[in-house]
């Protein structure tokens, strides 16, 4: 009968529970449980009997009291979605669950690619239920919203596909070793060409990644592992394998105990985000805070392009910006110094290196450390000291931008984009946009994504294609701008800021009829275009706009089409759908814009809906704005 069952023995040692073996003999699993306790070095031992179907009976258990322990599960606001159980090695899905289990990696030197082709580290990680379920608990709260689904649901899809882990991790040893073997003889370019010439496609991420794992499974330093991972690099390596190599080496040092680790010695903060800007870049030396693994990993980083890597310190930077831990010892004026010292490593052609979290990182930075007196610089100053540490304006601009994208970008948007507009507007050519701009793939790549920016930054449509048409004019004239800025540029240097026209189009005083409304007591949209307003409720069925004149709100406009974009009720709100030929672009004031391309959103709070533009005008033309602004009870007469 015992031969049916396997025995787990499992030891608690200051509140942490560790599985030290699995037995197959019940009389054996309990004399080395009554053994372990004679060693007193545990707080408590237990065996669990656990049948072939998985069900456990605790069978053997002694203990003392002893205080359990806090486990924190670090937060995340988006997770890949696992639908079969190879997803689960994909990056973005280890990246997510390191995030969560940042705590748990840290004390037990394992990476989420170790412990998820291992059984044991799998069972202990279930055996811990402090860590356990509030991870399965966050990751099905966050992906319910992508799959719009109910949490509870999404928990036993993740359930079963953690068993269905399990059930690999025990045969991993077996079926995959020889793929471990291959790599340290073939280097990694060869046990990918092996990998891809004799494992099927679905099975390849987790084939490589178990091979790589098991290269760092006598690394128990951090800088054991980047030594190890590095060493792979001093071979050419085809562009997949420098794919793989560059996620894992991110996985390695994202987080704080990793980096503490890899610095050495690090007399303050602006110290070590110094070392790890010049790091990114591959220019670190003897005058930064670094060891030997992380000079090692520096040179990696110089000799072949480490995108995940270099994301991943510039994460750690701003974080780091973002924080309230001071850059210096000292006093106010080395902090300034400090900061001046490091922007000048993040600054790239287009504004900073790390995209919106590093701007608005940096301007928080900026609102305490450049401030002369004891009181913070307000937002719109420190906003204007940061942009200044730029030099071309199209660093300006992309930095403006990035900002716009951000929480605390979109509360000074009307700020923001007066401030694009200004620095447009001083711009006579392109060698001035791009004084500095010596590398043509460089300026090439700044090119080609500047429209994307514009509308990740919120900018309106209209306004955006103006702003795109002129550079474009720049660029085919090469020393000469029009001949007059645009209107509503031009009208920003005669008028108040915050009153300029740019300004005046982001409010969402729009024009509405303010006759007798009947009430409604359920969930209805106030649209209105030009001097029309329609209220549409949960009720009815939809509501189409376009140039067709069977539509419910005609829009006649060049970039429209006959039926551009619908608005239908579902349990989650009212719902906008593109249809269109040139998409359809949504603003929010209570979050960021979305680019619609036969795609669909949901409207709620104020907003503009954007249905395309007039590529022939350099004229600022709202006629195609449509503005909505949602309602979820009762609108009385008066409401509006």
């Amino acid at each position: 009968m015992d031969r049916t069952y396997q025995y787990e023995i499992v030891v608690d040692v200051a509140g942490k529970s560790e599985i030290e073996g699995i037995y197959s003999e019940e009389k054996s699993a309990i004399a080395r449980a009554e053994a372990l306790l004679r060693q007193a070095k545990y707080t408590a031992v237990r065996v669990h009997r656990i049948s072939s179907s998985g069900s456990q009976i605790t069978i053997f258990e002694k203990s003392a009291a002893a205080g359990g322990k806090i486990v924190h599960i670090g937060h995340i606001d988006q997770a890949c979605l696992c639908r079969t159980v190879q997803d689960l090695f994909c990056y973005d899905s280890r990246r997510a669950l390191l995030h969560m289990m940042r705590q748990h990696c840290d004390e037990q030197l394992l990476l989420p690619s170790e412990f998820l082709h291992g059984y044991l580290p799998l069972r202990q990680i279930e055996r811990e239920q402090a860590l356990f379920w509030p991870v399965i608990h966050r990751l099905a709260a966050v992906q319910a919203r992508t799959t719009r689904g109910r949490a509870d649901e999404r928990e036993t899809v993740l359930l079963a596909l953690f068993k269905e882990l399990q059930e690999l991790a025990k045969g991993a040893e077996a079926s995959l070793a020889g793929f471990a073997t291959y790599l340290n003889e073939h280097g990694l370019t060869g046990l990918i060409n092996h990998v891809n010439n004799t494992v099927a496609e679905a099975e390849r991420p987790r084939v490589v990644n178990y091979a790589l794992a098991r290269r760092l499974e006598q690394a128990r330093e951090w800088g054991d592992k980047v030594i190890e991972l590095s060493a792979l690099a001093e071979a050419a390596l085809s562009a997949e394998a420098m794919t793989c190599l560059d996620e894992m080496l991110a996985e390695v040092i994202d987080g704080n105990a990793p980096i503490r680790s890899l610095l050495g010695y690090i007399p303050d903060l602006g110290s070590a985000l110094l070392s790890l800007a010049a790091l990114s870049q591959g220019v670190l030396d003897d005058r930064y805070c670094a060891t030997p693994p992380l000079f090692l990993l520096n040179r990696v980083i110089a000799v072949h392009t480490l995108p995940r890597v270099r994301a991943t310190l510039l994460d750690r930077i701003a974080r780091s910006l973002d924080g309230v831990t001071p850059l210096t010892k000292l006093n106010r004026a080395d902090e300034a110094a400090s900061l001046n010292r490091l922007v000048p490593f993040l600054t790239e052609l287009g504004g900073f290196r790390g995209g919106p979290a590093l701007c608005s990182a940096l301007t928080r930075r900026a609102k305490t450390v450049l401030a002369d007196g004891q009181e913070d610089l307000p937002f719109e100053e420190a906003v204007l000291r940061v942009r200044d540490f730029l030099n071309e304006p199209a660093s300006r601009i992309g930095y403006l931008l990035d900002l716009l994208s951000t929480d605390q970008g979109r509360r000074k948007a009307t700020f923001l984009i007066g401030q694009v507009g200004e620095v447009f507007a001083k711009v006579q050519n392109i060698q001035e946009f791009l004084p500095d701009a010596q590398e043509p793939e460089a300026l090439k790549t700044f090119l080609a994504g500047f429209p994307l920016r514009l509308q990740i930054g919120g900018i309106p449509a209209d306004l955006a294609s103006r702003l795109q048409r002129r550079l474009e004019t720049m660029i085919k004239v090469g020393t000469s701008t029009p001949s007059a800025p645009p209107p509503a540029i031009a009208r920003k240097a005669t008028r108040p800021a915050m009153k300029s026209a740019i300004s005046m189009e982001l409010t969402l005083d729009f024009p509405i009829n303010r006759g007798n409304s009947p009430a409604i007591d359920i969930p209805h949209l106030i649209i209105n275009f030009e001097d029309r307003q329609y209220i549409f409720t949960a009720r009815d069925e939809e509501f189409n706009f376009g140039r067709s004149s069977q539509c419910h709100l005609p829009v006649v406009f060049e970039g429209v089409s006959r039926t551009h974009a619908t608005i239908t009720w579902s349990p989650d709100g009212f719902v906008i759908t593109d249809k269109s030929k040139n998409g359809t672009f949504v603003t929010f004031t209570n979050r960021p814009p979305v680019l619609l391309r036969r795609t669909e959103t949901t409207l709620d709070g104020e907003g503009q809906i954007m249905l395309g533009f007039d590529d022939t005008s350099d004229e600022i033309v709202t006629a195609h704005v449509v503005h909505f602004r949602y309602l979820p009870g009762t609108l009385k007469p008066g409401d509006v």
